[in-house]
This record gives structure tokens, C-alpha cells and sequence, in this order.
């Protein structure tokens, strides 16, 4: 997976999703946080990919899809997550 070639907007919303994932763990636990980052996660996944089905080179999107799959599977890993 190439991260580093990630857009600074993608690699931006994830950080941002890891952050409030944090937040919100602190707060309410990570039967709420985790599912709710995840489905974020996976909102920005189908974005990218679609943006990558508009652009016939798909500049940039393949990095930023394996960016957002690898942080996902990071939160699913991150304890009782589930994809619920």
C-alpha cells in the first residue's frame, strides 16, 4: 500500500477520524466510538472509489483507497470494534 501518495485531503479526514475516535472513546466507550469511525471510514472508502471510476488515470485515488482500507483495518483491529 502506498500511503505516502495519499492526498493531503484523505490523509486529513482520516486524521480527523482517528481523532474524534479518540475523543469519543474517552467519553462513551469504544462499543460507540469504533462502529461510528468505521462507518465513517467506510462513507470516505466509497467516495474515493468513486471518484477514482470518474477519472480515467484515477490520479491519486488508488493511493488515498489503500490509505482509508489500511485504517480501517487498524480500528477493527483496535479492540471490540466489529463492523457494527
Amino acid at each position: 500500500m502506498n500511503i505516502e501518495s495519499a492526498t493531503d485531503e484523505v490523509t486529513d479526514s482520516i486524521a480527523h477520524i482517528e481523532m474524534y475516535r479518540q475523543l469519543a472513546t474517552k467519553e462513551v466507550g469504544r462499543a460507540v466510538s469504533c462502529p461510528e469511525a468505521l462507518r465513517k471510514l467506510h462513507v470516505l472508502l466509497d467516495c474515493e472509489r468513486v471518484a477514482m471510476q470518474r477519472q480515467a488515470s484515477g490520479a491519486g485515488h488508488a493511493a488515498n483507497i489503500d490509505a482509508v482500507t489500511l485504517e480501517i483495518e487498524k480500528v477493527k483491529n483496535d479492540g471490540p470494534c466489529g463492523e457494527g
